[in-house]
């Protein structure tokens, strides 16, 4: 009696799962595991894993760049400050001192003031100042007439930008405040014999340079257009940043000639510098993130190719 061909065909397909999962392979059933799962099939399983896997190791390793320098920032800003004799031996190693306090002594050169920006609201004021304020914003760059170190009357470059010694970004305004800053500017110049309207003392340390990228179009002097704290393209051989703290020479009042007495500038100090917004912490947190995620993913992987042989 013969039997029924799908009951046996069936039954065929029951043994050769058997044997697929036994590991018992007959030769043209290797040929065609091996034709429908290549073995660059299963490795592309593990792929989203060491992504993963990669972007944990990343966040790991910013977590010990940061910590590296908080260190340095809490080591430099621990040693006594520095005066103007530091800018007078060698303006170079000023720069490469990052976070290194300086008191500094000088007259301000107001009608060179470049604006950078606009740019966002620093990370750095608070958020009830914050809400008050236009979110977009320009960096205030002054030169300063350091005593004792420079000409008074700077060098014209190529694209007929003045050239300084040291340029000091003394902080960020709202955009809505850019015409009264200059109007400040004109009304001191003509109420005064000097623009800078007499010495100033300041806190600043050195100012991290900016590096253009996809989202900060690149600057552009001849334009007198600046979107990025860079020096040279500022016109300036160092370039600092101004504390939101006084000098211990400086008085408790503004110095009535400074024309972002009267606007709303917004500087850090030197607890804000020491600080970032993502923490290291943070980073820690993403890390482990990361890596659980990479571990199930390749258990995924794993799960998927389990049954598949080795070839």
């Amino acid at each position: 009696m013969s039997g029924d061909p799908r009951s046996e065909s069936n039954a065929s397909r029951i043994l050769d799962m058997s044997a697929t999962r036994c590991g018992a392979f007959d030769e043209s059933q290797l040929v065609t595991v091996m034709a429908l799962h290549p073995l660059w099939q299963r490795l592309l399983s593990f792929v989203p894993a060491g992504i993963a896997c990669g972007l944990g190791v990343w966040q790991f390793r910013r977590r010990f760049e940061k910590i590296k320098a908080i260190e340095v920032c809490n080591r430099q800003f621990a040693l006594p400050p520095g005066d103007n004799t530091l800018l007078l031996q060698d303006l170079r190693q000023v720069e490469l001192q990052a976070y290194r306090v300086l008191d500094l002594r000088g007259d301000w050169v107001h009608e060179e003031t470049r604006l950078v920006g606009p740019r966002p609201c620093p990370r750095y004021v608070s958020e009830h100042s914050r809400s008050g304020a236009n979110p977009f914003g320009y960096f205030v760059v002054t030169p300063l007439q350091v005593e004792g170190l420079g000409p008074v009357a700077a060098p014209v470059d190529d694209s007929g930008l003045a050239w300084w010694p040291v340029l000091v970004n003394r902080g960020w305004i709202p955009r809505e405040q850019v015409a009264d800053y200059w109007k400040n500017v004109r009304a001191f110049a003509e109420n005064t014999t000097t623009p800078s309207g007499g010495q100033t003392e300041l806190r600043a340390v050195p100012q991290q340079q900016e590096k253009s990228s996809f989202f900060m179009p690149r600057n552009r002097p001849q334009d007198h257009k600046w979107f990025r704290l860079d020096s040279k393209d500022l016109g300036g051989r160092l370039l600092l940043e101004e504390l939101d703290e006084q000098s211990p020479v400086q008085s408790d009042a503004t110095h009535p000639k400074d024309p972002l007495a009267s606007l709303s500038v917004y500087r850090p100090t030197s607890h804000d510098l020491c600080q970032f917004y993502i923490s290291p912490e943070t980073h820690a947190n993403y890390s482990i993130t990361w890596f659980t995620l990479s571990a199930m993913l390749a258990f995924l992987g794993w799960y998927r190719n389990r049954r598949l042989p080795i070839l």
